[in-house]
């Protein structure tokens, strides 16, 4: 579950979590399996992040100080490399930016 909330809908309260909501919704389509709520601890050797957004969209990019601040906090608390991601336009802006942030950076936008 990822959150547990109460909805009230004509004086009937439900506590149901919002995966469990999104499941309900989804499976009515038939094309959805049974859900697996079983927790597997994943091995984390990198954080993502898609810190370009399309040229056409440009007004929708953070500017480059604020992406070097999330690495800042990131990179403190887990460690990790950074893998930027992105369109094949968005490589030359995510070049730049990546000299920018702490810690090791992988550029992989356009592939």
């Amino acid at each position: 579950m990822i959150f547990d909330t109460t909805y009230t809908n004509k004086n009937v309260e439900l506590r149901q979590s919002v995966t469990d909501i999104f499941y309900d919704i989804a499976s009515g389509s038939g094309l959805v399996g049974p859900m697996d709520n079983r927790f597997r601890k994943r091995r984390s050797d990198y954080i993502v992040l898609n810190a370009g957004s399309s040229p056409k969209w440009i007004s929708k990019r953070p500017p480059s100080n604020v992406w070097k601040n999330i690495s800042e906090i990131l990179y403190e608390r887990f460690g990790m490399k950074f893998v930027l991601t992105g369109d094949a336009a968005e490589r030359p802006v995510l070049e730049e930016l990546s000299g920018q942030l702490v810690g090791p950076v992988e550029n992989l936008a356009g592939k």
